[in-house]
């Protein structure tokens, strides 16, 4: 909906969110006006010159109860997106409730101040009054005051928060563009960013936000619509009512089990549905390409999660397996574990870690490193060089499986956080292949490009790597790991940094002499590579394991572009109000409040009745006549995708935990898909979860142990 425009000035808020505010305005007025006339707050107020100011003061709230009231009811009406008839008429009251406000104000001014002066510089005796029984006026005084010294901060806290909140919303949404524009470019400069990441964020952003929607669309809006996108998704709490199987997976597994089948679409088909995911086949224990992707996976995961360093290693071993929740005896175990004075150090070619060896001693428990073991750390880095170089490494020695393994750090800084934001694609061709038809069209079809700050990320790491010489010397004849493959791997960030390096690899001189350079991620990024780089990574064999829908493997510039088309969409074709969608909001939460017993149900149908019914796709969406396809026009940047073969993980049970507010999924299953599947960015808390190191360790495990790879 267009932002709210009092003469002339486009705000922050459009004029149906004043019907979230307005009505808690209109009872607190109510209630000053009462409290106004009470008796006890105008015996106690026996210091003011004129007592008709309290009179005064409640008039004014009562008339301000009444415009509040008006405000409301002309917000509510209407369409979520449908442009409202009686502006002027909203303009003239918001104007007049302005004024009266500030009226109000300069009352409670002029009690506060007699207040204060009673305060410091008290009467001699007040006045007589009747206490009603309450005993002599100078025993009970102290009664009075309270109650009205009591109201007096009270207006004061209420008064200074509204004034706040007013000059926040109600101020030109042009003044909040430049505000936060210039903070943000102050806030990168002084963290170090070059000019070139800064410019690459800036374009980033202005092409996902887009012009016409700055002018358009109000945070209200996106936020709604991203609701509206969760219900289209089958995501969240919001009653729905579409027709079965419209949001089924394709090819789902029939072993699938519900816990709760039937009347109700729960939360927990969040988890179970893998929105748009076209399942290839399953995993196999009787295929040998399914047991050596599923052993990699397992024996490589310890590595991408240990480089993170004790930080996580603390949080992942505190934590109920599965689950993100603390454990206070499982964090004692955890910080005991993490004393250096239990281990020695395995390993003194370190860089950037922290006092006693902190980090490496994580990662050496992690993969079970000793200093002359099968399992020895040759060298390993956390040194931060500032934004668009290379996450920490560390370069393991596998005597066991025959490999040498080079673990990438995913994002876990602002560094980190600057280079997955500064995602705009580059030209990347390390093998060699563009033609004269990709060099003049790098970002074509046929293109060969990148997530271009990751680029960066992988030609430092091999820099890094060629300083030190370590992993040259490892390789050589009569080096330690003479004619074994190296093997990059890395979560999230670190597995496309890792990928990107192990491209780089392929024909450089110092990984020659090793018998073949392969790459193992775990979450990589969405939005890494061009299809044919894709492609090439998949002829090589390589593999990415993803956990459901975990968002950082969907996220890519193409992808939230996309998103917010669905956003602009479901807005345009809603025909809800806001104050519908809320009310649905709360019937949604009330229904899966366990604790509220069997009263939930009739809490959550009377909301639900309030917020028009379930939402459903034919009968409460609109055909989207009108709809405003100039706000979804603009530039779609190249597509990206996860690389190699996708090994995707996804539950098939769940466990209700905390009163029916987050379930543990407690059994998985392993298929193989294609990238180009993973291109919808689901909206849900839980896709933030997926992504956790302790969350997808549990998850693998589990699948293998399901599918028979592993003894559960």
């Amino acid at each position: 909906m267009p932002p709210l425009k009092i003469a002339g000035y486009d705000f922050i808020i459009a004029p149906d969110d004043l019907v979230f505010c307005a009505p808690a305005s209109l009872v607190i007025h109510v209630l000053w006006a009462a409290a106004d006339n009470a008796k006890v707050i105008r015996q106690g107020a026996w210091w003011l010159p004129e007592p008709t100011l309290l009179f005064v003061d409640a008039a004014l709230c009562l008339v301000i109860a009444v415009v509040d009231l008006i405000i409301t009811i002309l917000s509510a009406h209407g369409r979520v997106m449908e442009k409202r008839r009686n502006e002027c008429a909203l303009e003239v009251f918001i104007l007049t409730r302005v004024v009266i406000g500030l009226m109000v104000c300069m009352t409670f001014g002029i009690i506060a101040v007699w207040g204060a002066k009673e305060l410091l510089w008290p009467a001699a005796e007040p006045p007589p009054m009747d206490m009603g029984g309450w005993g002599p006026s100078s025993e009970r005084l102290w009664v009075l005051s309270s109650a009205i010294w009591a109201l007096l901060l009270s207006r004061l806290l209420v008064q200074g928060g509204v004034l706040t909140l007013g000059l926040a919303l109600l101020t030109p949404k042009d003044f909040h563009k430049k505000v936060a524009t210039s903070s943000v470019l102050k806030a990168l400069k002084m963290a170090g960013v070059r000019s070139d990441l800064i410019s690459s964020i800036s374009s980033v952003l202005m092409d996902v936000v887009g012009e016409k929607i700055q002018k358009e669309l109000v945070p209200s809006d996106v936020a709604f619509g991203l609701l509206l996108v969760q219900a289209s998704q089958r995501q969240g709490v919001l009653p729905t009512d579409y027709e079965e199987g419209e949001f089924d997976v394709e090819d789902e597994d029939p072993e699938l089990e519900l816990t709760n089948k039937g009347a109700e679409i729960s939360m927990e088909l969040s988890s179970k549905r893998a929105c748009g995911v076209c399942v290839q086949r399953t995993f196999n224990r009787e295929r040998k390409e399914d047991e050596a992707a599923m052993q990699d996976i397992l024996s490589l995961i310890p590595h991408a999660c240990g480089v993170y360093g004790a930080t996580i290693e603390i949080f992942n071993n505190s934590v109920h397996p599965g689950t993100s929740f603390v454990m206070p005896g499982l964090l004692c175990s955890a910080l005991w574990r993490a004393l250096p004075c239990n281990e020695p150090l395995c390993c003194e070619n370190t860089q950037g870690d922290l006092c006693f060896g902190l980090n490496q001693r994580a990662l050496c428990r992690a993969v079970g490193a000793t200093k002359d073991g099968p399992t020895q750390l040759l060298w390993a880095t956390w040194e931060n060089r500032g934004p668009g170089t290379s996450p920490p490494m560390s370069l393991v020695l596998d005597r066991t499986r025959g490999q040498l393994i080079l673990a990438v750090r995913g994002t876990a800084d602002l560094k980190d956080a600057i280079a997955d934001a500064a995602a705009t694609p580059v030209a990347f061709d390390p093998l060699e292949m563009a033609g004269w038809r990709q060099k003049n069209d790098p970002f074509g079809e046929d293109g060969l490009f990148a997530h271009a700050t990751m680029v960066l990320c992988a030609q430092d790491a091999l820099k890094r790597l060629e300083e030190v010489g370590v992993l040259e010397a490892a390789l050589k004849p009569g080096g330690c790991a003479e004619g074994f493959p190296v093997v990059c791997c890395g979560h999230s960030l670190g597995a496309g940094v890792a990928c990107l390096l192990a491209l780089l690899l392929q024909k450089n001189p110092m990984a020659k002499k090793a018998k073949l350079v392969r790459f193992v991620g775990f979450e990589p990024p969405g939005g890494l590579l061009s299809k044919r780089l894709v492609k090439c990574t998949t002829d090589l064999g390589w593999i990415s394991a993803v956990c459901a829908h975990d968002w950082v493997s969907r996220l890519s510039i193409r992808g939230v572009q996309l998103l917010r088309d669905k956003v602009i969409k479901e807005l345009q074709q809603c025909a809800r109000s806001k104050l519908q969608i809320a009310m649905l909001l709360v019937s949604g939460f009330f229904k899966y409040a366990v604790a509220l017993w069997w009263f939930r149900f009739p809490i959550a149908a009377l909301f639900q009745w309030l917020g028009g019914g379930p939402l459903k796709r034919k009968q409460n969406l609109g055909d989207g006549e009108g709809l405003n396809v100039a706000l979804l026009d603009g530039k779609l940047w190249p597509p990206l995708y996860p690389p190699g073969h996708i090994a995707y993980f996804r539950p098939t049970d769940s466990e209700w935990w905390c009163c029916g507010r987050y379930h543990l999924d407690c059994k998985w299953t392993a298929h193989w898909v294609n990238c180009e599947d993973l291109t919808e960015i689901i909206v849900s808390l839980r896709s933030v979860e997926l992504h956790f190191p302790n969350i997808i360790q549990h998850a693998y495990k589990q699948a293998a142990g399901r599918l028979g790879f592993i003894k559960s």
